[in-house]
């Protein structure tokens, strides 16, 4: 062999070296995109959504930090939150406005009825008086308990033969008494994952997918929304990153305009073994603008952090029974209004430590 193919070979012996280098270091990164895009991050996407179903707990505390929109007040509130399987503990603890009590509804009913004007009443928040209160929340198989504030003198317990068949008022309570629950920004819109959402789109709304670079020239993919289906761009982009398990870790909502309604960014991280998870979210929301090509007005804003993760640590039965509210020890005098399966009310009561039947 001469020194010119000697010379060629040890080229070429090179540039193969550096492309498998490439390939390793890159894995999903250096292959080409599937045909159906949307459809490969559609199944991606579930995938991860179905290994964050796989986790047999998980206990996180959750910081939130969000702007009133009504007061244009910074309000701090503060969660703990232990899951596992169908069982749910929450403890919200945040500051509301309150005020005196001021009328914002006077009317006249029926005069069989009522002889006096109705009033609805809310509190005076003009002050921009604060009071911090704690809701408590416990689900499990049988029941959802619940105590709407802490130092109030009732709480409640709503049967059930099934999570999935609790009543339409339990699940209310439920997303009322923790924190907001904005793990599906990350799989879709509020109430369908990217699959049902993609399935029955039908002829009102269209999905597609494309690939783009991220701001250091590693590939991202979008999934847009359109509609109506003939729009020109689309009202919904969700930013969708590989290295960070098809999850996505940005999500637009444009609505009619050219301006944001709302922007959404999510921390993704890995918590457990193939499991991607988001661990910080911060959420804006813009005012409509005066006119057309002004920049976006923010609105309101929310920042959510979850600090302290544990996951697949054994948590005792015990810590989703209604004891685990703590009312034995913050209100051992409190009424407990148990709302049976066939809307039946029963008042039970505390004696000598355990919870009965009011008689």
């Amino acid at each position: 062999m001469g020194t010119r193919e000697l010379g060629l070979w040890l080229l070429s012996i090179c540039v193969l070296c550096g492309f498998l280098a490439v390939s390793l270091c890159f894995g999903q990164e250096a292959a080409a995109p599937p045909d159906d895009l949307l459809q490969f991050l559609v199944e991606k996407n579930e995938a991860s959504w179905q290994k964050i179903q796989s986790i047999e707990s998980i206990q996180y505390t959750l910081e939130r930090e969000w702007l009133d929109r009504e007061s244009q007040q910074p309000f701090r509130g503060v969660a703990q939150v232990k899951k596992k399987g169908n069982c749910l503990w929450a403890t919200h603890r945040l500051p509301i406005l309150a005020g005196p009590r001021r009328v914002v509804r006077e009317g006249k009913g029926r005069r069989s009825n009522r002889m006096m004007p109705m009033q609805a009443l809310e509190p005076d928040t003009s002050g921009g008086e604060t009071e911090e209160i704690e809701m408590r929340v416990v689900v499990n198989d049988q029941y959802v308990a619940h105590w709407p504030m802490l130092g109030s003198p009732e709480a409640y317990r709503y049967d059930h033969n099934s999570v999935a068949a609790m009543s339409p008022m339990a699940r209310n309570v439920v997303t009322m008494s923790q924190p907001r629950d904005f793990l599906r920004g990350c799989f879709g819109e509020d109430r369908r994952r990217f699959p049902e959402a993609v399935q029955t789109a039908s002829g009102r709304r269209t999905y597609e997918a494309v690939e783009r670079a991220g701001e250091d020239g590693r590939r991202l993919y979008e999934i847009r929304r359109f509609y109506p289906p003939d729009a020109p761009k689309p009202d919904v982009v969700w930013v969708i990153d590989p290295q960070r398990g098809f999850l996505a870790t940005e999500c637009v909502f444009n609505a009619m305009g050219e301006a944001p309604v709302s922007r959404q960014k999510m921390r993704v991280e890995q918590i457990a073994s193939e499991v991607w998870y988001p661990v910080a979210v911060e959420e804006t929301r813009y005012a409509e603008p005066n006119q057309p090509g002004d920049p976006p007005k923010v609105e309101t804003w929310s920042k959510v952090v979850l600090k302290d993760i544990r996951v697949n640590e054994a948590i005792p039965d015990e810590q989703f029974d209604i004891e685990a509210l703590g009312l034995l020890k913050d209100k051992p005098d409190i009424t407990v209004l148990r709302i049976t399966v066939d809307d039946h009310k029963i008042p039970y009561v505390y004696r000598e430590g355990k919870l009965v039947p009011e008689k």
